[in-house]
């Protein structure tokens, strides 16, 4: 897409974020859709990135340094906003106990399906109270109510000892699985690495789930998504015993089923074996009921004939034992060039991710990156933004998969927000 702050397309889609708020019925515009628009109707006064899309694509969270999204934005740092694309308004998610701005940065938001809680990371330390620990925590806000609680603490209520990031929702909002490097969130944490947790907000019991048959893992995790329910936790990690026969030294992508108690590596052959050494698969996601994981690899022993020496992104089919290579042209071609980033919506059909590759889609001659949607059942890859001087990246798409929210860089080097339909 191109997002030069001149280009005719920014304005199609300043004017597609005004306009949204015609009315409270408003439908959400089929045209691409500034999602980080100021007070002032324009791109916001800062960088802005991250987006995550609710379930029908209404609600797009956020983080950004902007300070001109809403009124009174002194703090001079990232907050977290929400916006509504029906009623055309955005709101800040990011505030202090006490319902003014908070003291710290705060990012990575994750949305439960429908929009009424959003988690989010932060260093703020007022965000609520008995917050001593000086070290980023996990937090959720309930828009109904306004209240923001912390989930990075033990089942005790204890705070952790180290900082928690990156979360993900579960869809009711019940579950909240994020990584932390803390010791004291569960017994028995000895293995001074960071590690997968989910907490249950109903139960107020947190879980480690990165852990192997006989004990801890023996090395630390990156990456975390959750499913639907809450069942299956994704992530990637470098260590070598959560599965047997893992000798491959590699960043590999797990899944864990969190009732049956059993990890499965995703990013392995048909035949199931593993990678070759020295590559790296991460940046998972996973559908709704967990039978389906996608991911980013450099992997080119996944599927036959990956011969192109990039990045690419891949879909397993946990239940039939079948990995798919999605960054692929409608003909089947192997991209020419890296994919990342994969986000699936909620049946596993569609799976959006950024390539730089030039011929997934037919006319497509930049070499930047651009957000792509690969319709597995009918074998079909089309492009969500225009091929221009823009970098697109960081896809979120909506589980229907119609709405994929993503960032983009001009040439200016300037991010945004948009939100554009498939």
């Amino acid at each position: 897409m191109r997002v030069r702050r001149t280009t005719g397309l920014l304005a199609v889609a300043v004017t597609a974020a005004v306009t949204a708020g015609a009315g409270p019925a408003a439908a959400l515009p089929d045209r691409p859709e500034l999602i980080s628009v100021s007070r002032t109707g324009g791109p916001g006064g800062g960088p802005s990135d991250r987006p995550a899309i609710s379930a029908d694509g209404r609600y797009v969270a956020f983080e950004s340094e902007a300070n001109d999204l809403v009124p009174d934005d002194f703090n001079v740092a990232a907050d977290v906003f929400l916006r509504d694309r029906r009623t055309g308004t955005t709101s800040r998610v990011s505030r202090s106990a006490a319902g003014g701005e908070a003291n710290g940065a705060s990012g990575q938001p994750s949305l439960s399906a429908d929009g009424r809680y959003v988690a989010f990371d932060s260093v703020a330390s007022d965000v609520v109270a008995g917050d001593t620990n000086e070290s980023s925590d996990v937090f959720v806000l309930d828009r109904s109510t306004g209240r923001t609680s912390r989930i990075s603490r033990s089942g005790a209520g204890a705070q952790a000892d180290a900082r928690s990031v990156q979360p993900a929702i579960s869809r009711s909002g019940r579950y909240v699985a994020f990584l932390s490097d803390a010791t004291n969130l569960v017994p028995g944490d000895t293995n001074a690495t960071t590690d997968v947790f989910v907490h249950d907000r109903l139960t107020e019991v947190t879980t480690r789930e990165s852990v192997a048959g006989a004990g801890q893992a023996d090395s630390f995790s990156v990456d975390v998504a959750i499913s639907a329910d809450g069942h299956y936790v994704g992530f990637s990690s470098y260590a070598s015993n959560l599965v047997p026969g893992d000798s491959n030294g590699a960043l590999d992508v797990f899944v864990r089923d969190r009732l049956a108690r059993v990890t499965t590596r995703v990013d392995v052959s048909g035949s199931g074996a593993q990678t070759a050494p020295q590559t790296e698969s991460h940046g998972v996601a996973i559908s709704a009921d967990g039978r389906y994981a996608v991911y980013e690899s450099t992997a080119s022993d996944l599927v036959p004939g990956d011969t192109n020496g990039r990045s690419d992104v891949f879909r397993r089919d946990l239940r039939a034992g079948v990995t798919t290579r999605v960054s692929v042209s409608g003909a089947g071609d192997q991209a020419d060039g890296s994919s990342f980033a994969a986000s699936i919506s909620a049946d596993g059909r569609y799976v959006a991710f950024d390539s730089d590759a030039t011929n997934l889609t037919p006319g497509d001659p930049a070499t930047d990156r651009d957000v792509f949607v690969r319709d597995m059942r009918a074998g079909r890859t089309t492009a969500v933004t225009a091929p221009g001087e823009g970098f697109d990246d960081r896809p979120a798409i909506s589980a229907d998969g119609r709405q994929v929210a993503f960032t983009s860089r001009g040439p200016g080097g300037a991010a945004d927000v948009f939100a554009a339909a498939r």
